[in-house]
């Protein structure tokens, strides 16, 4: 997972989309993915601890790449003009 938050960082930084952008793009990824995983609840055998903790685990992935597109864009000095 972590050679694939990298890769992810390193292309939206080449695609030059700014921090703000990406923040807001990660929001709504947690969102629907949280929304499909309530869905869950009840089917399948999955219960509502079982949907906790899978979104505990989007959670941490999610705000993993939310600090590392930003201290991309700050600490390596790639804002958009």
């Amino acid at each position: 997972m972590e050679r694939a938050i990298e890769e992810h960082v390193t292309l939206r930084v080449a695609q030059q989309i700014g921090p703000s952008n990406l923040i807001r793009e990660y929001q709504a990824l947690r969102a629907e993915v949280g929304m499909f995983v309530g869905s869950l609840i009840g089917t399948h055998g999955v219960t509502a601890n079982d949907a906790f903790d899978v979104m505990r685990q989007v959670d941490e992935y999610v705000s993993e790449l939310i600090r590392r597109v930003v201290a991309e864009y700050v600490d390596g000095k790639h804002l958009p003009q």
